[in-house]
């Protein structure tokens, strides 16, 4: 499941650099499968952030980091797309910084928003068997 729609971008971008980015043919119109591209991309940077502490790809309703994190990245691409070079980028900033937050969750040096699937812990387990060797007194 992807973790944004068209929809979310619309008004975060402008209409007519939106389909500037999406239309590779220039034809008018945006071309079928690179919105769904740019998702996946967008999504699979949020995955490898937070795979190590979370099971991904997380399942609605998404946490509300996660929703911003797809939406920022994929404008961030979106301009990209573009050309439009990562200082120049009005999105590359916000990305950044939503990139260390997510890592800093991920590897858990920072705690998870309270929107996040709790995280089952693990518990040790330890198989104890009585010593095999014991001291013999050698009588004499």
């Amino acid at each position: 499941m992807p973790y944004l729609t068209l929809d979310n971008l619309r008004g975060a971008i402008p209409a007519a650099h939106l389909l500037e980015a999406l239309d590779d043919d220039n034809d008018g119109a945006e071309d079928a499968g690179i919105f769904d591209l740019v998702a996946a991309q967008a999504g699979e940077q949020i995955d490898g952030l937070l795979s190590a502490r979370f099971t991904v790809p997380f399942a609605a309703p998404l946490p509300s980091l996660v929703s911003l994190a797809a939406r920022t990245f994929a404008c961030e691409l979106i301009y990209k797309r573009r050309g439009v070079e990562d200082d120049k980028n009005p999105w590359a900033a916000q990305a950044n910084a939503l990139r260390k937050q997510l890592q800093a969750i991920g590897s858990n040096l920072s705690p998870a928003p309270t929107d996040f699937p709790t995280v089952a812990k693990l518990g040790a387990v330890i198989i104890a068997e009585p010593s095999r060797t014991a001291s013999r007194s050698l009588a004499v």
